[in-house]
Formats: structure tokens, C-alpha cells, sequence
């Protein structure tokens, strides 16, 4: 999705599907100019429906298949794996809204 719809194009980002930007110096990071808040949602509301399509296709035994990453053990499933980067989301979620009360004071707590 990110190579074949082109959406590395509308971050500035390279094509290639191996830069996910783990390992990314601290200046690559400051470097990086987030898009306009409309591509960031339109971004969001695609991979969204695209997980959603994806998850209905898998069945229990593709959930349970294991991932060749043996750094792990014992090996994770493709379950585990999909819940780790659900997770991940999350967490991410959770840190830009935590930056979201900070710049905005302290919202709800006014009244």
C-alpha cells in the first residue's frame, strides 16, 4: 500500500519498502516534515480499511501459522505478531495525545 498507492510520495519518503524508519538517525528524524493534517487522516482512514479487509480473510490456522523470526522464542504467530503491532498503534496514540494535552493545557480538567 505505502509502495503501489503511493503514499511514500505524499510523506516525502523514499519508495523503498524495507525504510520503515526503525534505526533512523536523530538527525533523519528532525529532518522529516510531517504532511498536511488531511494526509495524515486520509493515511490512517486507508490502512484502517485495508487491515480490516486483510483481517477478514485470515482464517485460525493462518493465525496460528509461525513467523520465521527466531529471535524470538518461542517463535511468534502471525496472531501474536498482528496484536504486537496493534498494540504498537496504540501506544503511538496514546503519545500523541499525551503531546495533544500538553499543547493544549489541560482541556477537560478546566471545568
Amino acid at each position: 500500500m505505502w509502495v503501489k498507492e503511493k503514499w511514500h510520495s505524499r510523506f516525502n519518503r523514499p519508495a523503498d519498502p524495507k525504510d520503515v524508519g526503525f534505526g533512523d538517525t536523530s538527525e533523519q528524524i528532525a529532518a522529516f516534515k510531517s504532511p498536511s493534517i488531511q494526509i495524515l487522516l486520509d493515511y490512517n482512514r486507508a490502512v484502517v480499511e485495508r487491515s480490516k479487509t486483510y483481517f477478514l480473510t485470515l482464517s485460525e490456522t493462518d493465525l496460528e501459522r509461525e513467523l520465521n523470526e527466531p529471535r524470538f522464542q518461542p517463535l511468534p504467530t502471525v496472531g501474536v505478531r498482528l496484536i504486537s503491532i496493534m498494540d504498537d498503534a496504540m501506544l503511538h496514540a496514546g503519545q500523541a495525545a499525551y503531546v495533544r494535552g500538553l499543547r493544549q493545557g489541560k482541556g477537560w480538567q478546566k471545568y
